[in-house]
């Protein structure tokens, strides 16, 4: 995680598996312990499933290239495209749905009265006191697992609709293009 700093230039980056500490490092209170200690829980299923994805896009890469040819393009192709996009998309949204439940909710979002370095919890403003406000937006990372699950979305649409071509559902055309074969061999 990273944020920067309004005052004073530069940012702070803390390490996945330090989040949770932040809390006592920076002395501000970003995140909800008993969340956080969820969201540390759960990460080691969300790089199953991301890991999981990344494979699967590599099959969705050849057997899309396998279908450009005319050759190649047949049903089993086919057939795994649509496979492949679909368990593509569902750890996707496996991630996307853990990343939010157990993790999304742990981060503070709202504002805190800062008096000399110090949070004060009673609403008082002295003339060294900053209103500091949290939020949190999504990353580069996340933005590119959500497109990554719309463009699935539009592979599995095209193999779907897409068909092969009719030699590889007619045996009759089967046998005509075998014996143009045997001919062009003479």
């Amino acid at each position: 995680i990273a944020w920067e700093r309004s005052t004073g230039g530069g940012g702070v980056v803390v390490d996945g598996s330090e989040i949770c500490n932040l809390r006592v490092r920076e002395g501000v209170p970003l995140l909800n312990e008993d969340l956080c200690r969820d969201c540390e829980n759960a990460n080691n299923s969300f790089w199953t499933c991301l890991v999981g994805a990344l494979v699967s896009y590599w099959l969705s890469i050849f057997t899309n290239v396998l279908r450009m040819y005319p050759n190649y393009d047949v049903n089993c192709q086919k057939g795994v495209g649509i496979i492949v996009s679909i368990v593509a998309m569902s750890l996707n949204l496996l991630t996307w749905r853990g990343y939010y439940d157990f993790c999304f909710a742990a981060f503070f979002n709202g504002q805190y009265l800062f008096d000399n370095g110090q949070i004060i919890r009673e609403p008082r403003e002295t003339e060294d006191s900053v209103f500091v406000m949290f939020s949190w937006a999504p990353g580069f990372a996340l933005l590119a697992v959500i497109l990554a699950t719309f463009l699935k979305v539009v592979d599995f649409i095209s193999h779907f609709m897409l068909p092969t071509p009719s030699i590889t559902r007619n045996r009759q055309e089967q046998r005509a293009y075998d014996e143009l074969l045997r001919e062009a061999n003479i």
